[in-house]
């Protein structure tokens, strides 16, 4: 099991099998006043959306039962977060993955996704980039990449920490530096009690699994750019 003691975060990807199919999505919360006359003040209380999915919603096996069960027991319920993969928002092409430099050298690089609406754009921090080298050939589809200025960076000169979100460049680059790959969001259950019916024999129904993404302050390891690149 993940050490969990320290930041409440398990780096474990919640069970691919079945968040496929999860609903859901985006979510701000905005404050809506509304005066006698009827106009309307409105206070974005979130800078940032999060997102809320369920996976309730399909029959399952024994052994998705199984295999849920036990990501929920060792979760805790909504103790620990853990790594989730949104379906439908979970790559980054070159022309969206921004990069900006979070050192006074210039060598450590956060992770952003940009999305762009004409001449208007949020940057979402991206933390849990994908390792390719721990996840199955069917989960992936674009490999994590770096560029400086269009041209591919040779990746002997720059070290990613996947835990974080960051990379460690051998020596600060002097052009525009972008990024592509995959990543995951950080998330926890939201609910109390995981409540279930057995519809049929080793067939069962779920009442709710209630999924919630996390700011990404939330899980980033405090020491991340003190202590240099990871090992």
């Amino acid at each position: 099991m993940a050490d969990v003691r320290d930041t409440g975060f398990r780096d474990l990807r919640f069970p691919s099998p079945i968040s496929w199919g999860a609903s859901g999505g985006e979510a701000f919360q905005v404050t809506v006043h509304v005066t006698g006359s009827g106009y309307e003040y409105r206070n974005a209380d979130w800078d940032e959306a999060r997102n809320e999915w369920d996976v309730a919603s399909k029959i399952r096996t024994q052994a998705e039962h199984d295999l849920l069960v036990a990501f929920w027991r060792t979760c805790r319920g909504m103790a620990y977060a853990f790594r989730w993969k949104a379906w439908d928002d979970y790559s980054v092409r070159a022309e969206h993955g921004v990069m900006r430099p979070h050192a006074d050298d210039g060598r450590a690089n956060l992770l952003f996704k940009r999305y762009l609406d004409g001449f208007d754009y949020v940057d979402r921090r991206i933390v849990l980039p994908v390792d390719w080298t721990i996840h199955p050939a069917r989960d992936r589809k674009i490999e994590f990449k770096v560029f400086v200025d269009g041209v591919e960076e040779d990746p002997a000169g720059y070290t990613v920490d996947f835990r974080n979100g960051v990379v460690w460049f051998d020596a600060a680059p002097s052009g525009v530096v972008t990024w592509q790959g995959e990543f995951d969001v950080p998330a926890r259950f939201n609910m109390r009690r995981l409540s279930k019916t057995l519809v049929d024999y080793n067939y069962y129904s779920f009442e709710e699994v209630a999924i919630i993404e996390l700011l990404p302050e939330e899980i980033v390891e405090p020491a991340f750019i003190s202590g240099g690149p990871p090992a």
